[in-house]
């Protein structure tokens, strides 16, 4: 049967024809023998495992990669975490040295030994520490 006159049967019968012609094609495909059908599954199969091993191939280095930077910016963050705290605790350090005396007197105390007048300063040496505590316990 010809194209045309296989067009000329559809136009005129409608989709009674094109059932016709697909049955007459479902028999063509049914009449492959079935060494040829496990044959292309198995093809198919192999296909199916070159692709996944070939992903695998090559998706793995780009996911250690991946991995690696993960890491990296895990560490990253708990540093900032760590250098945000430490900039709050200095900010507020330079904040009460600006509005309160006590906090500069503090520093001026602590750090250069300084007094007010009439004060004096006594130190204790580590040594004389340590030897009045056993001397105690005698």
């Amino acid at each position: 049967m010809t194209i045309a006159l296989k067009a000329a049967i559809f136009a005129v019968s409608g989709f009674s024809a094109w059932f016709t012609l697909l049955e007459a094609q479902t028999d063509e495909n049914l009449a492959m023998d079935e060494k040829k059908k496990s044959i292309a599954l198995y093809l198919f199969y192999l296909i199916v495992a070159l692709l996944v091993a070939s992903s695998a191939v090559l998706i793995l280095p780009v996911y250690r990669e991946y991995r690696k930077r993960q890491d990296v910016l895990f560490r990253l963050k708990e540093q900032m975490a760590m250098k945000t705290a430490t900039c709050i605790k200095l900010n507020q350090g330079v904040n009460d040295l600006k509005s309160s005396s006590a906090a500069i007197e503090k520093i001026a105390r602590e750090k250069f030994s300084l007094c007010r007048e009439g004060e004096t300063i006594m130190r204790y040496r580590a040594s004389e520490l340590n030897g009045s505590s056993e001397n105690r316990g005698r």
